[in-house]
């Protein structure tokens, strides 16, 4: 009955991020699957000769071994993950945006910059959304490339010229590397877009206090 449970949600329950980054939804109901499947199995090699009792073994263990030793390679395991991107999918594939961003976003976590500018150009280049311009402009002002982080969210707000999140968060990085005229910018683009949005003064109150707070006394 519990494996029951959980074929229907397994069938109809896709993973938002990616199957990639959300491999844990089918976490239990992959457990739930495989109890009954090892009990059976294990019935079943009772009855048959030893040397293929074992051969079937290794065949259900040998694929989770490789999937375990991947989890201690993570390098290995982003590159299994763009080799699985560069086959053959349909155009403008989501899925295939969404895996390449979780791969920059770990690569940028763990310094490999250039891994991380390809993996993040090759998901815009599948699915040009506003969110990984900013994912990637974010990427960009943490590891220090502010100039290239200023394009990116410069393109960001070029493609959503209604929406004031890039301004906003083009502000917050500002403040970040103390970057008057972009903050100042930020803020003006966030009241013509959404005029008495409270976050525009609250960026405005913290540019004023990042500039009386750097001047000499």
């Amino acid at each position: 009955m519990l494996a029951l449970s959980w074929l229907v949600p397994m069938l109809l329950v896709h993973p938002v991020q990616g199957e990639f980054r959300d491999w844990d939804v089918f976490a239990a109901g992959g457990v739930a699957l495989a109890l009954p499947l090892a009990l059976r199995l294990g019935r079943s090699l009772g009855s048959v000769p030893a040397p293929l009792a074992l051969a079937i073994a290794a065949t259900a263990l040998v694929p989770r071994l490789q999937w375990l030793a991947l989890q201690t390679d993570p390098p290995r395991a982003l590159a299994r993950i763009e080799a699985w991107a560069a086959a053959p999918h349909p155009p403008r594939s989501t899925a295939v945006a969404s895996a390449l961003e979780f791969v920059a976003i770990a690569q940028y976590q763990a310094g490999r910059i250039a891994e991380g500018r390809r993996a993040m150009a090759a998901a815009i280049a599948q699915a040009p959304w506003e969110r990984l311009y900013l994912e990637w402009a974010k990427a960009e002002s943490q590891v220090g490339d502010w100039a290239m982080a200023l394009e990116l969210f410069d393109r960001a707000a070029r493609m959503a010229p209604r929406d004031p999140t890039p301004w906003y968060l083009l502000g917050l990085e500002a403040l970040d590397h103390r970057d008057r005229v972009a903050g100042v910018r930020a803020a003006a683009g966030m009241r013509r877009l959404s005029p008495g949005d409270p976050r525009a003064e609250e960026l405005t109150a913290r540019l004023r206090a990042m500039v009386e707070g750097g001047r000499a006394p």
